[in-house]
C-alpha cells in the first residue's frame, strides 16, 4: 500500500518505479514547487511552478496522473452533515466548481 505523507510522494513514486522515463511535476504555487524540489532530488524529476492548464513549454506526455484537490472539502467545508441536505441542482453548481479550479 502506498500512503502518500507529503508534497511529492506520488512524483517520487512514479519516478522510482519508472528510472527511465522523465517525470515533469508541476505546482501552482512557488513556495510548494520549491518544497516538493527540496524532497524530491531525483535525477528523472523536474518541478514547475505553474497552473497545469497554461505550462511553460510545449509537448505531449505519454502520461499524466492529475491530483487534483478535493472540491468536496471546499464545498462542505466544517459541514460534514450537508451531504444528506444536497438536492440535484447542487450537483451542477459542484461540477461548475470543479470545471474552474
Amino acid at each position: 500500500m502506498t500512503v502518500a505523507l507529503a508534497p511529492g510522494s506520488k512524483t517520487a513514486l512514479l519516478a522510482r518505479r519508472n528510472p527511465r522515463a522523465e517525470v515533469v511535476a508541476t505546482e501552482l504555487h512557488p513556495h510548494r514547487a520549491r518544497l516538493l524540489q527540496s524532497l524530491n532530488r531525483l535525477p528523472n524529476v523536474q518541478v514547475v511552478a505553474a497552473d497545469a492548464r497554461h505550462l511553460p513549454f510545449s509537448g505531449a506526455f505519454d502520461r499524466i496522473l492529475a491530483d487534483v484537490p478535493c472540491l468536496w472539502n471546499r464545498y462542505a467545508g466544517p459541514q460534514p452533515g450537508i451531504k444528506w441536505r444536497l438536492k440535484i441542482e447542487d450537483l451542477h453548481d459542484l461540477q461548475l466548481r470543479q470545471i474552474a479550479s
